[in-house]
């Protein structure tokens, strides 16, 4: 082997071995970097699954709030049924009264007419 060869060789030997450095150093570096993008991905996948549970969780509540909120509906429309058959009962009865009333003072005036008419033929 000739000199010229012997360096030939020795530097393609180094650029070898400096280019298996680098690739050893990119293996290193990506693999930390798949490692922590994988971190960052199961954080995040673990985040959202709490949000879901969370929402969830809202959902749920919000659903009973509005079951309890249509029996309260349900429950003051009955009420109020109720309240107007009694308001109509009980304007029947003040129809029936002020009828009564009516009736009673003129029967009271027709008794004063004749007590009246009596009372002057009386005197004559």
């Amino acid at each position: 082997m000739s000199p010229t060869d012997s360096k030939i060789n020795s530097k393609k030997t180094r650029t070898i071995n400096q280019t298996l450095q680098n690739l050893e150093q990119l293996q290193i570096v990506f693999g930390s970097a798949v490692s922590n993008f994988s971190e960052q991905l199961i954080k995040e996948a673990t985040t959202l699954k709490e949000l879901d549970k969370e929402v969830e969780g809202e959902k749920r509540n919000y659903e009973l709030i509005i079951q309890s909120l249509e029996v309260t509906i349900n429950n003051q429309q009955r009420h109020i049924e109720q309240l107007s058959q009694q308001l109509a009962v009980a304007l029947k009865q003040v129809q029936y009264l002020a009828v009564k009333a009516i009736e009673g003072n003129s029967n009271r005036n027709s008794y004063d007419a004749i007590k009246e008419i009596a009372l002057e033929q009386a005197k004559n």
